[in-house]
């Protein structure tokens, strides 16, 4: 969580207040859920441009799982 905080001390630093994070656990469910009732749905809610942002995250992608792995050495 060392990088959220430096995301969240540099929008504080440059805008003036804390930025708003979102964890998604798409592993979990990506290839069960139907994400057309999804963009269906949240057309209602949502700006087209923020449904844009979230269609491309979605839908077209390729999951790659990976493990980084840090230790200090002296």
């Amino acid at each position: 969580m060392f990088t959220t905080e430096l995301c969240r001390q540099h929008a504080i630093d440059h805008h003036g207040e804390p930025p708003v994070f979102a964890f998604l656990d798409i592993k979990s469910a990506y290839d069960t859920v139907d994400r057309a009732i999804i963009w269906r749905a949240l057309e209602t809610y949502v700006s087209p441009a923020l449904l844009g942002v979230l269609q491309c995250l979605f839908d077209k992608v390729s999951v790659v799982e990976q493990s980084l792995i840090i230790t200090d050495i002296e």
